[in-house]
């Protein structure tokens, strides 16, 4: 991408705002929008929406139009009715800024039906040292975890940790609660729990092969153990906590 800019295939434009689709001749030719006022906030931290100025592009194609995971309201309006009602309580994988609203510009330029989607992950779990708002970071786990519904009972076959995660949203779902749980020991933590993203992973985020590899040999990670220490969904035996 760096090599792009500096060569002029690519502009990047930060706090511009997509509010309209332009339409020539039948086409959709071009977005207009609002330039925001600057911003220096920390990253994934809400940041001001107040408009300076406005500007135009224009270019040829259609566009994917993003997603909906920050705001909440429209992912239960976009909830499928198969799933039974949406969760009273939900955390965010995405920051606040990727909130669906081109969805009603690409509507209002009668160019696209609206396509979205509630899609989800039931790995779930409050990030203690949050980015953005309601962050949410999801557990990649192994198939050893024992995966309990909030009622204590084992979820059935195929049902199981990083199986299929709209089957298991969908079984959750009409049970009527918004949590599960996983019952696991510190060698399954040790072994095959990890944590989805960058933040959770430096190992593999540096490149660094052999201590990648030096996991098999055992250790519970340190962001896991951060959050076995300091995370409100976690509940851990004395013994483990704090390493």
């Amino acid at each position: 991408m760096r090599a792009a800019v500096a060569a002029g295939q690519v502009t990047l434009c930060f706090r511009h705002r997509v509010t309209a689709l332009n339409r020539s001749g039948g086409v959709i030719n071009g977005v207009h929008g609002e330039r925001l006022e600057p911003s220096s906030v920390a990253r994934g931290e809400a940041s001001s929406r107040l408009p300076v100025g406005d500007f135009s592009f224009y270019a040829g194609g259609d566009r994917d139009v993003g997603g909906i995971g920050g705001n909440h309201a429209l992912v239960r309006q976009s909830w499928p009715t198969r799933l039974g009602d949406p969760p009273e309580r939900m955390v965010s994988g995405v920051p606040a800024h990727v909130d669906g609203l081109m969805l009603g510009v690409a509507e209002a330029a009668e160019r696209a039906s609206s396509t979205a989607t509630a899609r989800g992950t039931t790995e779930g779990v409050t990030n203690w040292n949050p980015i953005w708002p309601m962050h949410g970071i999801r557990i990649l786990p192994g198939p050893s975890s024992v995966w309990l519904d909030a009622c204590g009972r084992r979820l059935p076959v195929p049902l199981f940790p990083g199986f299929d995660t709209m089957a298991t949203l969908t079984y959750l779902r009409r049970i009527g609660y918004d949590w599960s749980g996983f019952l696991l020991t510190k060698k399954v933590i040790e072994r095959e729990f990890a944590l989805s993203g960058s933040e959770q992973n430096p190992r593999p985020h540096e490149s660094r092969l052999a201590p990648v590899l030096g996991r098999a040999r055992g250790g519970v990670p340190a962001p896991v153990q951060a959050f076995a220490d300091k995370g409100e969904d976690f509940i851990v035996e004395g013994r483990w906590r704090g390493g």
